[in-house]
C-alpha cells in the first residue's frame, strides 16, 4: 500500500447485519467487518455498532489517506442533512444518522448518507457488474426489497398523473407536485439534470386564464422547462404569469438560478455533441428493427381460460376482426390518423379474415349490425381502446361474447379494459395500434411467437402488476 493511496469506509446498514469495508479509490477492499444489527436493542445500540466498525477500520490507515464514510441505509434519506425517516425494518423514524455517528467517532470524518439501494446501484455501476454500461437497474433482495437506477439521463419529463403513495394527493398531477419533483426526483433519487413538463395543454392542467397560475405551480414544484403549445396567447399568458411571480417573490431566487444553470449546462452539452444525423435515419432499417423488438416483447397474455391460443382454424373457416376506430384522446395524440392493420397482419397466416371497423363509441345500431354479420364466423378477434371508460365498447364486447362464438379480446391501448367485461375468458394486451405491434400481435395469436410481456400495472381485483403468463393456456 502506497502512502499516497486514498481510501473510504463503506457501511451497509441492514435489518439483519451491519457490513463495513475499507475500500481504495480503485474499488479494492483492504479490510472488512460484519456484525449483527440487533435493532431490537434500540437506536443507540445500532449507532454504537456502526461507529465501532468505522473506528476499527479508520485505525488501519493514516488520517490523511481517509476521505470519509459512505453509509447506505434503509428508509427515506435526506441527502443534505443525513436524516433517515421511515426505516420500518429498523423501527426508525427521524434519526439523525450522520450526526449521531459523527458524535461516536474517535476522529472527525465526512459522512455521506444514501439510500442503500441507490448506493449499491452506484457501486455496481462504477466497480461491479454494471461497469461500462451507460444505464443500469439494481435490484437488492434481502430483509427487504430495494431498487436503484443509474441513468445517464440529462432530461426528465414529468407526467400529468397523480402519485398518492408519494404525496398523499390523488387530485394533483406530478407536474405540479413539489413532493414528487423536489422530494422524490431531486432529493431521494438524486437527479440533478433538467426537469421539463409534459404538454401544458393536456386535461390535467387548467387551461385558459388559469394556465398562467398552473405555470407558476409547475415552476414552484421544481420544473425547469415548461412545454407549451404553439398558441401565442398561451405562451404570453405563461410568460407574463412567471414574470409577475418573480416580481412578487413567489418563486425562490436561489432555485431560479439553479434552474438556469441546469438549462445552460444542457445547452452546452447539446452543442458539444456535434452535428445531428440526417433525417434519413428516421424509419431506417435499424429503427424499424428496434420497433419490431419492442412490439414483440410487449405482447402480454393476461389469460386464456378457453384455451383458444394459438388460433387453430381450418382452411374454410372464417375469422372476424373487429377494431374500434381510434380517436385523439389527448391534445398530443395522433391516433385518429392510424388505421390498425391487425386484419391485414392476420391474413398473412389465414385467408378467411373479415375486417370490421366500428366507431370509437359504437351505438346500439352499430352493435346490432356487427352481431348480425358475425353469424357465419367461426372465431372473433376484437380490439378495444380504453373500453373501461367507454360504455359503447363494453356493450359491443359483451354482445359478442353472448353469441357463444369463440372470442379473443385484446386491449390495444390501456390494459384495464378487462374490468369492463370480466367474463372475457381470453384476453391480451399490446399497448399500441401501430403497425409493428399489429404484426407482433398477429404472430403471437397464431403461435409464431410467444407472449413475453408482463402487465405494467395491476388490474384492480383481478391481476397484479407483473402478471407472468408466458405460455398458452395461462
Amino acid at each position: 500500500m502506497n502512502s499516497s493511496d486514498t481510501f473510504a469506509i463503506g457501511i451497509d446498514l441492514g435489518a439483519t447485519k451491519i457490513a463495513a469495508a475499507l475500500v481504495s479509490s480503485q474499488g479494492e477492499v483492504l479490510a472488512s467487518r460484519q456484525v449483527l444489527t440487533e435493532a431490537r436493542q434500540g437506536t443507540a445500540a445500532v449507532l454504537d455498532r456502526i461507529a465501532t466498525q468505522v473506528n476499527e477500520l479508520s485505525g488501519l490507515i493514516s488520517a490523511r489517506q481517509l476521505l470519509g464514510v459512505g453509509l447506505g441505509t434503509p428508509g427515506q434519506v435526506d441527502l443534505t442533512s443525513g436524516v433517515v425517516r421511515n426505516a420500518v425494518n429498523l423501527g426508525w423514524d427521524e434519526v439523525q444518522l450522520a450526526a449521531e455517528v459523527q458524535l461516536r467517532l474517535s476522529r472527525s470524518l465526512p459522512i455521506w448518507v444514501q439510500k442503500d439501494a441507490n448506493a449499491s446501484a452506484l457501486g455496481e455501476f462504477i466497480f461491479g457488474g454494471g461497469r461500462g454500461c451507460p444505464d443500469i437497474v439494481y435490484l437488492g433482495i434481502g430483509s427487504g426489497l430495494g431498487c436503484g437506477v443509474v441513468a445517464n439521463g440529462r432530461l426528465v419529463m414529468t407526467g400529468h398523473l397523480a402519485l398518492p403513495a408519494v404525496d398523499g394527493r390523488s387530485d394533483l398531477p406530478a407536474t405540479l407536485s413539489p413532493a414528487i419533483l423536489k422530494g422524490l426526483l431531486r432529493q431521494k433519487l438524486g437527479f440533478d439534470g433538467v426537469i421539463t413538463t409534459d404538454a401544458m395543454d393536456m386535461g390535467a392542467i387548467r387551461q385558459g386564464e388559469e394556465l398562467g397560475e398552473e405555470a407558476i405551480r409547475a415552476a414552484q414544484a421544481g420544473a425547469d422547462l415548461l412545454l407549451l403549445t404553439t398558441k401565442p396567447e398561451d405562451q404570453r399568458r405563461a410568460h407574463a404569469s412567471l414574470v409577475q411571480a418573480i416580481e412578487e417573490d413567489r418563486l425562490d431566487q436561489v432555485e431560479l438560478l439553479a434552474s438556469a444553470g441546469r438549462i445552460r449546462e444542457l445547452k452546452q452539452w447539446i452543442a458539444a455533441q456535434g452535428s445531428q444525423p440526417g433525417l434519413d435515419i428516421l424509419g431506417s432499417a435499424a429503427h424499424r428493427a428496434v420497433a419490431d423488438e419492442i412490439a414483440a416483447r410487449s405482447i402480454t397474455l393476461v389469460r386464456d381460460q378457453a384455451a383458444l391460443l394459438p388460433l387453430r382454424l381450418d382452411a374454410g373457416q372464417r375469422m372476424a376482426v373487429i377494431i374500434l376506430r381510434p380517436l385523439d384522446l389527448t391534445p398530443a395524440d395522433t391516433s385518429s390518423y392510424v388505421k390498425p392493420a391487425l386484419a391485414q397482419a392476420l391474413r398473412s397466416f389465414h385467408d378467411g379474415v373479415d375486417d370490421y371497423i366500428l366507431p370509437h363509441a359504437p351505438e346500439d345500431s352499430d352493435v346490432d349490425a356487427v352481431i348480425h354479420a358475425l353469424r357465419d364466423c367461426d372465431l372473433v378477434v376484437i380490439g378495444t381502446i380504453n373500453a373501461s371508460t367507454q360504455l359503447g365498447q363494453t356493450a359491443l364486447v359483451r354482445a359478442v361474447l353472448r353469441t357463444g362464438i369463440p372470442t379473443v379480446v385484446i386491449a390495444l391501448r390501456m390494459p384495464y379494459d378487462l374490468l369492463a367485461f370480466p367474463e372475457a375468458s381470453t384476453y391480451l394486451c399490446c399497448y399500441s395500434i401501430l403497425e409493428p405491434s399489429m404484426r407482433a400481435l398477429a404472430r403471437a395469436l397464431v403461435g409464431q411467437a410467444g407472449c413475453p410481456g408482463r402487465l405494467p400495472v395491476s388490474i384492480p381485483g383481478m391481476y397484479v402488476i407483473g402478471h407472468p403468463n408466458r405460455s398458452w393456456g395461462g
